[in-house]
């Protein structure tokens, strides 16, 4: 019973690919949370990208991080993502409406403010990652 379910999981992860790609999670998270974001927009083209080009490149240094740290930071990702969709789209109101809810509640999200802040800062470090022309430096 066991191996046959064992078995249905591995035919049904085959079936669709594989194990999802942190990359390209990671870009998709980044897109739903920054895509429609002047201040992102505006940086990105200051390095010649576009906000594809960015969340690429966000998707890739993520990837490049421990395996912890990109499961707490998707999972912060996620819930911003679902908040701003559930609020009208505003990624800074989200974010400040979980930190008060951390604040008033620890334990009403799976991960800390500092958590939070983390994420965040995340997104700052594409700006160092990309270099004239869109490119993607990670290192």
């Amino acid at each position: 019973m066991i191996r046959t379910g064992l078995l249905a999981a591995v035919v049904s992860l085959a079936a669709c690919g594989g194990a999802p790609d942190p990359e390209a999670e990671f870009a998709d998270a980044c897109s739903a949370i920054v895509s429609d974001e002047p201040i992102v927009a505006n940086i990105a083209a200051g390095a010649g990208a576009t906000i594809e080009e960015y969340c690429d490149c966000y998707g890739v240094m993520q990837a490049a991080r421990p395996e912890a740290e990109r499961e707490q930071n998707l999972a912060v990702l996620r819930v911003v993502a679902a908040r701003r969709a559930a609020d009208g789209g505003d990624t800074q109101a989200a974010v400040e409406a979980i930190e008060a809810e951390i604040r008033s509640d620890p334990a009403s999200h799976p991960f800390t403010e500092d958590d939070l802040t983390g994420a965040g800062d995340t997104f700052e470090d594409v700006v160092d990652g990309l270099v004239t022309g869109g490119v993607c430096n990670p290192g």
